[in-house]
């Protein structure tokens, strides 16, 4: 399994993260939500040292998949297996917003 599973503030969540040009960086997160649904978004931040900056209204964000199911680590990490196939679709998507010449 791609990613880094751990225990956080609203249970179990899984984070997987692809490096992009111009230190950005793509992450897929799968996690419950504050209405008890388990999602999986995908957004770019940009990375400094340890740190990552998103901003609002301007950086990509994009819920990817949403279930109403209980966030055992089991189910965490099976939707974010089922979210990352879209990986190379969400990467054109990013490339097409940050990237229009080409990378």
């Amino acid at each position: 399994m791609d990613g880094v599973l751990y225990k956080g503030r609203n249970g179990w969540q899984v984070k997987t993260c692809f490096p992009l040009p111009d230190g950005r960086e793509l992450s897929f997160g799968t996690g419950k939500r504050h209405d008890g649904t388990l999602c999986t978004t995908a957004s770019v931040s940009k990375r400094d040292g340890l740190c990552r900056t998103f901003v609002m209204f301007q950086d990509y964000m994009k819920t990817i998949r949403c279930e109403k199911v209980r966030c055992t680590d089991k189910a965490v990490q099976a939707q974010h297996l089922d979210a990352l196939k879209d990986k190379d679709a969400i990467m054109a998507e990013v490339k097409a917003q940050y990237y229009p010449e080409g990378v």
